[in-house]
């Protein structure tokens, strides 16, 4: 049986102590409980000699009277013992100056934790189960046995005795020997583990607070709202307010829907075959493009106040016709004249009419913007996480166009003769759309960093019209109404006008968040305007009507719709 010293028996007893449920009061005894062990001096404890003790049903009875089942729990203190060798249950007597025994009759809080015998390897005696239908005591209750503990016996050699040192032995952890309470002695403290320090990883990187949509947006691991949620993948993906600056640019491609339909030529002599109109001429595709910069607001964190422009290079339209024989005109231009030259020599019986159509667009808006810093940014992948944004603010657009009618005179060439042989109608119109508009923008987050989003603005504006209408001939010479017209006034005819118009605009994007900073785009945006004057609209049947030229016409529609891609960024 392995040997154990006072020193390993002290700590054993001060686990117990303090993994006690009892209160503070009854786990360690107050201080002047040990007066009696403490005044006077220490003495050498000489164990009595052991005998063949009578016994009570084969079991030793202690001092009190109790009976103790196992072996007793041996003496605290300085003490010097040798132990005979004995071949039964032995008992001794209560050393006055060793810590109270937990068996005896001691008042309960002056008491240690009563031991709880098992039967243990290798020491004799009976369990308290084996005499009692009753289990043993355990302060955790019935259902509730403390785990086993062992209790100390005295050591035997074959030799007889085995001297034990007045001390516990060297030092263990810090702790010195152990030795009876004196008259200043303080309950045992189990000292706390020394855990050695974890590895040191250098601090954290502060990206700043960033937010996908999630629950809002985002992708592995989201949030929404205020200043602050969010992450996304590798280093986050849709920074919030801490990158005040975020922007794009991108390449876009637009055209218009087909113009109002105005014939101007026939088969000369066959007026019922009419071959040319002014939607032979329709605006082709454009290439423009658009640059967005916005800031995000100090103190409104989800909003940001947002810069746009795009434009268009000019559209451009042309279509002519020649006939066999001769081309006419079914607009009268019998009431102008160039000089002493009529209309009707320029534009009837002419070998070949020509159209020409030029349209510039250009737009600007300043508006504040909801969630362009957060939620509706950027990154989805929260698994279809839905995300509204809202914007209001003003925008102007502008729509010019010029529409050139030309006709060439039999025997001419076009740029020949000095101009004499071919004439013009010019009209060039402009439309300054200025006014406030409302719209949101929803989004569906998917994938990892994927967005989908549909952003409707509707405004109302007011539309200032300007109109130049110019009839002239190919060598500067400006067309008159004839005396016979009866009409007064000159070309060209010039005028202007406000009306209110509305302008509503859709805009479909695809959105790859592909780092932090970074994402690109690729989107389709429909512009629809009402209210608007377009230069085929301003041409009356009569060229000679100034006072009818001079109202201008402005109840047509424009649709522009385009395709763009690009790249955006935050900083």
């Amino acid at each position: 049986m392995r040997i154990l010293n006072h020193r390993t028996l002290m700590l054993l007893a001060a686990v117990a102590i303090t993994m006690s449920p009892q209160s503070a009061d009854a786990q360690y005894p107050h201080p002047s409980s040990f007066q009696q062990y403490s005044s006077a001096p220490a003495q050498t404890y000489v164990p009595p000699s052991y005998g063949q003790a009578p016994t009570q049903n084969g079991q030793a009875p202690t001092q009190n009277g109790r009976i103790q089942y196992g072996q007793t729990q041996a003496p605290y203190g300085q003490v010097q013992s040798q132990y005979g060798q004995t071949n039964g249950q032995y008992s001794r007597q209560q050393n006055p100056y060793s810590r109270p025994q937990v068996m005896h009759s001691q008042p309960r809080s002056m008491q240690s934790r009563p031991q709880v015998m098992h039967n243990q390897p290798g020491i004799s005696g009976a369990t308290a189960n084996q005499n009692s239908n009753q289990p043993a005591y355990s302060p955790y209750g019935p259902s509730m046995a403390r785990p086993w503990r062992p209790t100390y016996h005295a050591p035997q050699s074959q030799q007889g005795a085995m001297p034990v040192s007045q001390t516990l032995g060297p030092q263990l952890n810090g702790l010195s020997s152990v030795k009876s309470p004196g008259p200043n002695a303080i309950p045992y403290q189990v000292p706390a583990p020394n855990y050695r320090p974890g590895p040191n990883y250098g601090p954290s990187t502060n990206y700043g607070s960033i937010d996908w949509g999630g629950t809002a947006g985002g992708c592995n691991g989201c949030g929404s709202g205020g200043c602050g949620s969010g992450g996304c993948n590798e280093g986050g993906c849709a920074p919030r307010c801490s990158n005040r600056w975020y922007g794009s640019i991108a390449p876009i491609t637009m055209t218009r829907n087909r113009p109002p339909r105005l014939w101007t030529s026939y088969e000369t002599g066959n007026n019922p075959n009419q071959i040319l109109h002014t939607q032979h001429a329709e605006a082709d595709w454009g290439v423009g493009g658009e640059i967005v910069l916005g800031y995000c607001l100090p103190c409104w964190c989800d909003w940001s106040i947002e810069f746009s422009y795009w434009g268009l290079e000019p559209l451009d339209g042309s279509a002519s016709i020649t006939h066999a024989n001769m081309v006419s005109t079914p607009v009268d231009v019998a009431g102008i004249e160039f000089g002493t030259v009529n209309g009707t020599v320029l534009f009837d019986s002419a070998a070949e009419h020509r159209i020409w159509r030029r349209n510039e667009i250009h737009n600007f808006e300043v508006n504040l913007v909801q969630g362009r810093c957060g939620s509706t940014a950027g990154c989805g992948g929260c698994g279809g996480a839905w995300d509204t944004g809202f914007m209001f603010g003003a925008r102007i657009f502008s729509f010019d166009e010029n529409l050139i009618w030309g006709s060439l005179n039999t025997g001419g060439t076009w740029g020949g003769n000095g101009g004499l042989d071919e004439a013009y109608v010019d009209v060039d119109v402009e439309n300054l759309l200025a006014g406030f508009q409302v719209g949101f923008d929803v989004g569906y987050n998917f994938g990892r960093c994927w967005r989908m989003s549909v952003a409707p603005k509707f405004g109302v504006y007011n539309n200032h019209i300007e109109q130049v209408f110019h009839i002239r001939r190919g060598d500067g010479t400006v067309a008159t109404p004839t005396t016979a017209s009866g009409v007064t006034g000159a070309y060209p005819v010039r005028s202007d006008k406000n009306v209110i118009s509305f302008l509503s605009e859709v805009d479909m994007r695809l959105e790859w968040q592909f780092s932090r900073r970074w994402n690109a785009f690729v989107g389709y945006r429909i512009v629809a305007v009402t209210g608007i004057a377009l230069a085929d609209n301003q041409i009356p049947p009569y060229l000679v009507d100034i006072p009818e030229i001079a109202d201008i016409d402005h109840n047509a529609g424009l649709v522009l719709h385009g395709a763009r891609a690009g790249i955006g960024f935050k900083y």
